[in-house]
C-alpha cells in the first residue's frame, strides 16, 4: 500500500519539476521535452512513472504529445489539435431511387472523408436542433466550427446563422443572405442567362416550375428575371411551385401537356425533370419539337439516368468541388480565429446535350458547351 502511495507521489513530484522548468526557463511553445525513457532514466524511475508524470501534463496542457515525433513544451498549436466540427450534411430524398440518394450525398461523403483525414472529429448534428435556438446553441458548445449543407437543412426555417459563436460554412445553397454574412458567391446566373440569349423569342411561352422553398424561390427569381430580361412579357411567364410532399411530379407532367406545346419548360430540379419528361411523352409529346426543358442539378451528367433519352439540357454545379471547398475554408477559418458564417455557391454552366442537337430543335442548334 506504502509503495503504491510512493509512486502517485513520485510522478506527480516529476510533473511538478517539469512544470516548474518549463515556468522558470520560459521555454518556448514547442520546444522538446526528454522522451519517457530519458525522463526515466534521469530520475531514476520506472517507464511507466515517467509516462505518468508526462501524462499528467498532457491533461493540464502544459506539453502536447505528436505521435512519432515527441513531447513539447505547450499548449498544442490550434493546427496540430483535434478539432471537433459539427455537421448536418446528409440529403432526405423524397425519391427511394438508392443511386441518386448516393448522388446527393457524394459531396457530402467526400467532405467529410477530407476533415477526417486532417485530424478532425466528426459529430453528426440532427437537422431538427437548427429549428429551435436555445436547444441547437447547447448542442453546440465545445464545437470548434460548423459545416452544413444547403440540400440537408433548409436554412430559411432555421435559426439565423450570423448570430452563431463559433465559425459555420454552408454549402449547395442558392440563396443570398444579407449582410453582415461573409459570402464567397460565384455568378450562378451565367447559365441561365445564356439560355436566354440563345432562346429569345423563338418559345412563345416559358413554364417555371420550382420547389416550394427557399432556395427553389431563388431559382425561379433568377430565371424569371433573365426571362423578363430578354424580351419576355409577365403575362408569358407560369411559374408553378411544386412541393414533392404534396404532388406527383408524373400528374403535374400531364396536367401540363395542355399548355406546354411551343413552349420553353424550365424545372428548377432534376430529380423531379424526369417524371415531367415521361409524363409529357406518354401523351405523344416530342422532347425538342413539342416542348423543350432545361432541367437543374444536372443529375444525368453525374451518373444517375432515369432514362435512356432523352437526355436533359441541364445547369450544372459542381457540388463535390463546392464541398471540399467549404471544409477547407472552415478548417482556415478555425485555425485564424475567425468567428463568421460562409455562404458558398460555385459558378454553373449550361450542358446542352447531344439530344437536344436534333435537326427540329430550336433552343441549342449548334450551341453546345
Amino acid at each position: 500500500m506504502q509503495s503504491g502511495i510512493t509512486k502517485e507521489i513520485q510522478y506527480r513530484k516529476i510533473a511538478q519539476a517539469i512544470r516548474e522548468t518549463i515556468n522558470r526557463n520560459h521555454l518556448k511553445p514547442g520546444t522538446p521535452l526528454l522522451s519517457a525513457k530519458g525522463l526515466a532514466a534521469e530520475w531514476g524511475v520506472s517507464l511507466k512513472t515517467a509516462q505518468n508524470a508526462i501524462g499528467v501534463l498532457v491533461a493540464e496542457g502544459a506539453v502536447y504529445r505528436i505521435g512519432g515525433s515527441g513531447t513539447f513544451v505547450g499548449p498544442r498549436p490550434q493546427s496540430l489539435r483535434t478539432l471537433k466540427i459539427g455537421c448536418t450534411l446528409r440529403s432526405i430524398s423524397e425519391n427511394r431511387n438508392e443511386k441518386l440518394n448516393v448522388l446527393l450525398n457524394a459531396p457530402a461523403d467526400q467532405a467529410l472523408d477530407y476533415l477526417k483525414r486532417r485530424n478532425v472529429t466528426i459529430d453528426p448534428l440532427s437537422k431538427e436542433l437548427f429549428y429551435e435556438t436555445v436547444p441547437f446553441r447547447r448542442r453546440i458548445a465545445g464545437l470548434d466550427g460548423l459545416l452544413i449543407s444547403g440540400v440537408a437543412v433548409n436554412l430559411d426555417n432555421c435559426f439565423s446563422v450570423r448570430e452563431l459563436p463559433i465559425p459555420c460554412v454552408v454549402f449547395q445553397s442558392d440563396f443570398l443572405v444579407e449582410e453582415p454574412v461573409s459570402q464567397v458567391l460565384a455568378d450562378h446566373l451565367s447559365g441561365i442567362r445564356k439560355i436566354f440569349q440563345i432562346a429569345r423569342i423563338r418559345y412563345k411561352g416559358i413554364i417555371i416550375i420550382y420547389g416550394n422553398h427557399r432556395n427553389g424561390e431563388a431559382r425561379k427569381n433568377a430565371f424569371q428575371k433573365a426571362a423578363l430580361e430578354n424580351g419576355y412579357t409577365q403575362e408569358q411567364i407560369h411559374t408553378i411551385a411544386f412541393n414533392a410532399n404534396l404532388q406527383n411530379a408524373y400528374v403535374l407532367g400531364r396536367r401540363l401537356s395542355k399548355e406546354c406545346r411551343g413552349k420553353l419548360i424550365i424545372s428548377c430540379s432534376d430529380t423531379f425533370s424526369s417524371d415531367i419528361i415521361s409524363a409529357l411523352n406518354s401523351v405523344g409529346l416530342l422532347f425538342g419539337k413539342d416542348y423543350e426543358i432545361i432541367g437543374y442539378d444536372n443529375s444525368e451528367g453525374n451518373g444517375f439516368h432515369p432514362f435512356s433519352e432523352p437526355t436533359i439540357t441541364s445547369i450544372s454545379v459542381d457540388n463535390t468541388q463546392c464541398a471540399l471547398l467549404a471544409a477547407r475554408l472552415l478548417l482556415e477559418k478555425i485555425r485564424s480565429g475567425e468567428q463568421t458564417t460562409t455562404i458558398i455557391r460555385v459558378p454553373t454552366r449550361l450542358t446542352i446535350r447531344k439530344t437536344a442537337l436534333n435537326p427540329y430543335n430550336n433552343l441549342s442548334k449548334g450551341e453546345k458547351q
